[in-house]
């Protein structure tokens, strides 16, 4: 059976040859291997639900579009059934947003559990601010946004310095955050930090929502900081 996501995951690089990696809170507990595909290739990222690329599948995340923004994504989450029947599979499609230089991605998909269940939008935003500072000394990342909740503030907002830790300059609640080493270059196996917040973390929003914030950081972290871009080839570290 596969539980919650866990709340906070960071990377670790194993071999210095390969673009794979490992998800863990610690070096000696690594929960999730991440395999990262050739630009040529249509799934772009393959979350296994173990250290190793054997274990089973857990998130695949498909390119299925090209815009002038980026990639369109298809993201299916392969849940074991809680109790005997099929496997629990949720999927949903993360569209590129662009404005100037500045990128945001967004997606849908069914939150809450049985009955309650509704669909729900949330939208992945740049970020240097309060929720990703602790990350890393210079940190800059990405904080995933549930567009139809408020923050902690009541959904004041206002600006970085006045507002709620978890709450936007529009007053929406952050429910996960993803963050790198802010740097003028691609870094050799750059560091990456995960995180879930307020009701991302509370599993208020179903055991499929950490996976499908997840799955959509790691396509994020591709492009923006691996340099997996749309018509050339991933950032191949150096020893």
């Amino acid at each position: 059976m596969a539980e919650g996501c866990p709340h906070f995951l960071k990377a670790f690089y194993i071999n210095s040859y390969q673009m794979n990696f490992y998800l863990g809170q610690h070096a000696h507990d690594l929960r999730f291997a991440v395999s990262i595909r050739p630009t040529g290739s249509d799934k772009l990222v393959m979350l296994h639900n173990g250290p190793t690329e054997d274990d089973q599948v857990l998130a695949v995340g498909e390119k299925v579009g090209w815009f002038p923004q980026g990639h369109q994504m298809v993201n299916d989450i392969i849940l074991p059934p809680l109790i005997g029947g099929w496997p629990d599979i949720i999927t949903s499609i993360m569209d590129p947003k662009q404005k100037f230089t500045n990128h945001w991605y967004q997606f849908s998909m069914k939150v809450g559990e049985g009955e309650t269940s509704h669909d729900e939008k949330f939208e992945w935003r740049p970020t240097q601010g309060n929720e990703i500072r602790a990350m890393f000394k210079h940190a800059k990342g990405f904080k995933l946004i549930r567009m139809e909740a408020e923050g902690p503030g009541k959904g004041r907002g206002g600006n970085r310095r006045s507002r709620e830790i978890g709450e936007t300059s529009d007053g929406k609640e952050v429910v996960a955050v993803w963050a790198t080493k802010k740097t003028l270059l691609p870094m050799p196996r750059s560091p990456l930090k995960f995180e879930l917040l307020g009701s991302g973390k509370t599993g208020e929003l179903g055991r499929q929502f950490g996976y499908m914030a997840l799955i959509t950081a790691l396509e994020i972290w591709c492009f923006q900081v691996l340099k997996v871009h749309d018509n050339g080839l991933p950032y191949i570290p150096h020893q």
